[in-house]
């Protein structure tokens, strides 16, 4: 979008915002459901909920209140509703006065309370928290909590000033990209104020129809101040940007956008994890807490204990060491005879079922009568060798009986030649 028109678009709607505060302040507040901060009120512990509207409805009837935070204040047994009235005007300078009202409310009422600030109402809850801070007569911080909805007090780009410390608790909801309690704190952003100014139109009203259950953890920071308050913060997240609602030709752009307009926001800056203050790492740093604080005990107990109890109690904690290592091993053994029954199966599962042929084919394979046929073919063998090896020997016998008559044979010839010979002497 051209720079010129982003400013006339800025410029436009500026005017339009405002009376979209005023219009939307007079809606009635519904379907809010409130966190834990405020949930300790029952029919043994009353409360009394002290109730401020917004622009224009300083004045709230009892079925306004009834049907407020989706009927959160409407059981009778458990609280007594009263409507702080003060003029809520236009202009925000009923702020002092409503305080001031809120003030005197808080005063003459006893037992625990519960305030409920919508908008400027939220505002007239902040002002009148910084004239407890001064109260040497407050109310004891039990006996107090904070509920600010779409609270102008505690948006990004607004003054610190204007965020008392407290001791009460306080819980702040607010819709993303509302341009009246989520402002960009880098304001020189032109995208991220633009979104706002649309947001202011189109969210803060719906705000106090959020329901805060589906919130993130992600999404929601509690923090602690020096005077033991805390403050929870739940931000609804907008799914689309008011931006591309106002031009929906934006829309091909509009993560594009949404990055640019994240960026007009410090709390999207990477922080490093030990600083993050989201409820999932609270959860987790308060389990750590607890670990140690339990650790801490066990160690003060020993210390405190006899030599005789704390011998027996090391006795005791060794033999729990060796027994859960005995547990653990057998536990080690269960699961290898589980994973080899497991393999084992999966074996089975592969292979799948035999064919009852095969299975016939195996059983003839192991037919007594054919093991018998294999023995005797090997005795058959066995057999043929050894007649093979004395066919042998016979042969070589026969051979040396013939060679011993051929040299008798050449013994008589030569006989008969010298008898030849004697006969021609005598001759």
């Amino acid at each position: 979008m051209p720079l010129g028109l982003r400013a006339a678009v800025v410029g436009i709607l500026s005017p339009v915002a405002a009376a979209a505060l005023a219009l939307g302040a007079s809606m009635p507040v519904s379907a809010l459901v409130p966190p834990a901060q405020t949930t300790d009120c029952t029919a043994e512990n009353t409360c009394t909920a002290l109730l401020l509207g917004g622009t224009g409805t300083g004045i709230l009837s009892q079925a306004a209140m009834r049907e407020a935070l989706n009927g959160y204040f409407a059981d009778d047994d458990v609280y007594t509703r009263e409507n702080v009235i003060y003029p809520g005007t236009w202009d925000f300078s009923s702020i002092i006065i409503g305080a001031t009202l809120l003030g005197g409310e808080i005063a003459t009422t006893e037992g625990p309370m519960v305030i409920g600030g919508f908008s400027q109402g939220a505002s007239v809850a902040s002002q009148a928290l910084y004239n407890l801070f001064i109260n040497p007569k407050a109310p004891a911080k039990e006996d107090l909590r904070v509920m600010l909805v779409a609270s102008p007090n505690y948006s990004p780009a607004a003054s610190s000033f204007l965020v008392p410390k407290t001791k009460y608790d306080v819980v702040v909801i607010t819709q993303e990209y509302d341009g009246f309690a989520d402002a960009p704190d880098r304001w020189w952003n032109l995208i991220a104020s633009t979104n706002a100014a649309l947001g202011a139109l189109y969210l803060h009203l719906p705000t106090i129809d959020a329901d805060i259950s589906t919130v993130p953890d992600e999404n929601i920071t509690v923090s602690v101040n020096s005077l033991g308050g805390v403050t929870t913060k739940y931000l609804v997240a907008t799914e689309v940007l008011p931006l591309v609602r106002f031009i929906p030709s934006l829309a091909p752009v509009a993560g594009w956008l949404k990055e640019q307009v994240d960026a007009g926001y410090s709390r999207n800056d990477e922080k490093p994890a030990a600083a993050s203050t989201s409820l999932a790492n609270v959860r987790t740093e308060a389990g750590l807490s607890q670990a140690a604080d339990a650790e801490s005990a066990a160690v003060s107990d020993a210390d405190d204990a006899p030599a005789g109890e704390t011998e027996t109690g090391m006795v005791d904690a060794r033999d729990a060491v060796v027994s859960s290592d005995n547990g653990r091993s057998q536990s080690e053994d269960d699961a290898a005879t589980g994973e080899e029954a497991i393999n084992e199966a999966e074996g089975d599962l592969t292979e799948g079922p035999r064919d009852p042929k095969d299975e016939a084919e195996t059983e003839e394979s192991t037919d007594p009568a054919d093991d018998e046929s294999v023995a005797e073919s090997e005795l058959s063998a066995a057999a043929e060798s050894t007649d093979s090896t004395a066919s042998g020997e016979s042969d070589d016998d026969g051979a040396g009986s013939s060679d011993s008559d051929a040299s008798s044979s050449d013994s008589d010839a030569g006989s008969s030649d010298s008898d030849a010979s004697s006969s021609d002497g005598e001759s």
